[in-house]
């Protein structure tokens, strides 16, 4: 304990100035100078990677309440799980430390909420080999989908300080009675950030068990997930002692059990954990460091798929803009061509009677008054006169001062070489309204059809620039796919929207609000990755 584990390990072990010390600020110049792909990650990491470091450096990932801060402290408190199996001594429950920061957790977090904020590293000794461990955030954050990025993105920035890792340690707990949709967004998850070469180095730790016999996870639904079953050097078993600390003490402190009674069922159990961690500590010697180069290049394609998926989400987006806005210039076309039809006649012809003066050989007693076209008298017998007293004596007044013929004052009348014809005439009618309204709905007509002209022109361009997206995406998700262990993007999506699909059940009220946002983007993306993908990378 005090050699191992001094009392002043914070200063020895993880010292205050560490970020100058162990992490330099000018790392990226000394550790990961410019020319890092050349040198410190070439391109073929696992034929030419031999640190000199001979720690063996461990990946902790698993789901949120899987029980990996548990493992780390049992992994730190070694030393005294060694000595219990050396020397066969009675544990003391006071020389068991907590090693992770409790500054560092969420100590107000539910239980499907991570506990650990970012990534921590802790430093320990197994079986005289140094092990360094990467704790990760749990996976499947009730926080939500973007929690996890965000913790994704906290694993990739610690990997960027460590050259290699030894074995990638996957945390299940094996009270886990079915593959859960939980379960399986966690796993999907977990299968995007672990390239292929990556695969060999992969050790799966059920906890809360001490056999397989005991197990309710069917074990080989890991295949689904990371293309290959795991037998028994990589699959291990714990029930681990050190989560009956905390009972042991409070059972102590109540005086409820024999204190004898409570450390030998205590040393009992760390005897079993023990053995457990001596096989897991041999599994893992024996593993080739793979570079973490792999990782981070997967991850940076990974980041390339979410942007490309974005940018033809987008595209989709305007494609469907452009549509309504063709449909609604359709809409007004239709109208504006109702309006047309029913104004179209606002000029019309029509015969009319109108009377018209023609010459004659003889002059003929006619109608001055106003309207008056009357022929009173054709070829008059008077001498032409243009005395009014005259017209008293034409036959058209048969011996009256008013005309006969037209009704009119004989002071109206006068004799020409004329008389009134009637002719049928065409003559065109204009309604100014019916016209004006015309005129409003062809103008509509054509602005519409100009605009659906323009529209149609822009869903050309839209569709040949999500054309080119989708092979630009497709492209980007073979590479990834070749990379990956994840043999299909459009099931990590699948699985995506399913989790939030389980979340929305068991949420009421405005809670809902946020993942039914997120529900909808799922459904697009997933939409527009079965639309884009061929059916290979549809179904593994």
């Amino acid at each position: 304990k005090d050699t191992l584990h001094p009392k002043d390990t914070k200063d020895t072990l993880h010292p205050k100035d560490t970020k100058d010390t162990l992490h330099p600020k000018d790392t990226k110049d000394t550790l990961h100078p410019k020319d890092t792909k050349d040198t410190l990650h070439p391109k073929d990491p696992k034929d030419t990677l031999h640190p000199k470091d001979p720690k063996c450096r461990i990946l902790l990932i698993g789901e949120t309440g899987s029980g990996k801060t548990s493992f780390i402290n049992l992994l730190c408190n070694y030393a005294e799980v060694q000595s219990i199996l050396d020397n066969s001594e009675e544990i003391s429950l006071e020389k068991f430390c907590q090693f992770t920061d409790k500054q560092m957790e969420r100590t107000g977090a539910g239980p499907m909420e991570s506990k650990t904020f970012g990534a921590r590293m802790y430093d320990t000794v197994l079986n005289d080999i140094e092990i360094g461990i990467t704790d990760t955030p749990g996976f499947g954050d009730s926080r939500g989908i973007e929690q996890d990025k965000e913790n994704v993105k906290a694993i990739m920035d610690a990997l960027e300080i460590e050259e290699y890792l030894t074995c990638i340690c996957l945390v299940i707990s094996g009270r886990e009675c079915r593959m859960s949709a939980t379960l399986r967004y966690v796993l999907t998850e977990i299968s995007t950030i672990l390239p292929k070469d990556a695969l060999k180095n992969v050790i799966v730790l059920f906890t809360n068990t001490d056999d397989p016999l005991k197990l309710t996870f069917d074990l080989d639904t890991l295949d689904q997930f990371f293309g290959r079953t795991f037998d028994v050097g990589e699959t291990f078993f714990l029930e681990n002692a050190y989560c009956y600390m905390e009972k042991a003490k409070e059972a102590l402190k109540k005086g409820k059990l024999k204190e004898k009674m409570i450390t030998e069922g205590v040393t009992k159990a760390f005897k079993d954990t023990g053995e457990v961690l001596k096989k897991l500590c041999k599994a893992m010697s024996k593993l080739p460091p793979v570079h973490t180069i792999s990782f981070l290049e997967l991850y940076d394609k990974k980041q390339e798929i979410e942007s490309n998926v974005l940018d033809l989400l987008t595209a989709y987006h305007n494609q469907e803009a452009i549509e309504k806005s063709i449909d609604e210039e359709e809409e007004k076309m239709k109208a504006a061509l109702r309006a047309k039809n029913l104004t179209v006649k606002f000029r019309s012809t029509r015969k009319i009677t109108k009377d018209i003066l023609q010459n004659t050989e003889r002059h003929n007693t006619l109608c001055a008054a106003k309207m008056c076209n009357k022929n009173c008298h054709i070829e008059c017998n008077l001498p032409k006169s243009i005395a009014k007293e005259v017209f008293k004596n034409c036959a058209c007044m048969q011996g009256k001062e008013v005309c006969q013929i037209c009704g009119h004052s004989y002071e109206y009348h006068y004799h020409e070489e004329r008389k009134f014809v009637q002719v049928i005439e065409k003559k065109e009618f204009v309604d100014e309204e019916m016209k004006m309204a015309f005129t409003q709905a062809q103008d509509q007509e054509e602005r519409a059809r100009a605009f659906k002209y323009k529209c149609q022109r822009e869903r050309e361009l839209s569709k040949r620039e999500k054309e080119h997206l989708a092979r630009k995406l497709t492209q980007v998700i073979d590479v990834f796919q070749g990379m990956s262990i994840n043999r299909s993007y459009a099931k990590v999506i699948q699985n995506q929207l399913a989790v939030i699909e389980h979340r929305l059940e068991g949420t009421v009220g405005a809670d809902t609000e946020p993942l039914v946002k997120t529900k909808k983007e799922l459904e697009q993306k997933l939409k527009i990755l079965m639309e884009t993908l061929p059916s290979k990378n549809k179904h593994p």
